[in-house]
Formats: C-alpha cells, sequence, structure tokens
C-alpha cells in the first residue's frame, strides 16, 4: 500500500518538475534521485506513512483484505497528499 502510494507521489512530483523544466526531454538521473530524495526527506511522506498504520491499526482483518477500501483509502492518501506536492519543489 506504501510503496504504490509513494510511488505515485513522486511520479506526480517528477511530472510537475518536468513541466517546470519545459515538457517533454528525456529525464536524467540526478533529476530522479533528487525527486526521490524530496520526497523521502519530506514531511509529507512522514504523514502518508502515519495515516497507513492508522489504517492498518484501526481496521480490521476484513477490511483490509477488502479491496475496495484498501483502494478507497490509497485514492484518498494520494489526493490528499499528492496533488499539490509539485509546489513544494
Amino acid at each position: 500500500m506504501a510503496y504504490i502510494v509513494d510511488l505515485t507521489i513522486i511520479l506526480r512530483q517528477l511530472f510537475w518538475r518536468m513541466r517546470e523544466k519545459g515538457g517533454i526531454q528525456p529525464v536524467s538521473k540526478e533529476l530522479i534521485n533528487e525527486t526521490i530524495t524530496t520526497f523521502h526527506n519530506s514531511v509529507e511522506k512522514e504523514k502518508v506513512h502515519r495515516d497507513i498504520r492508522t489504517f492498518v491499526a484501526q481496521s480490521g482483518w476484513r477490511q483490509r483484505v477488502d479491496r475496495d477500501s484498501v483502494l478507497e483509502e490509497v485514492v484518498r492518501l494520494i489526493n490528499c497528499y499528492g496533488l499539490d506536492q509539485h509546489m513544494d519543489t
């Protein structure tokens, strides 16, 4: 769950960074590493992982194996923490 949310947020950040640099162009390893590092050190990552731990702790095993409830939580986290990430870069 965390992997999917983290990867989606990182890809959104990368998209916005590329857009700021002028759009379609090759993506450098440096830009990828910088984007990953920025997210890794961010408060948002801490909040996302805290929310995931809370979801796991508060949900019963039936809710955790229910694909719809997990998908809804993944979408909620991405929408909550992923939409405005480009403004922090």
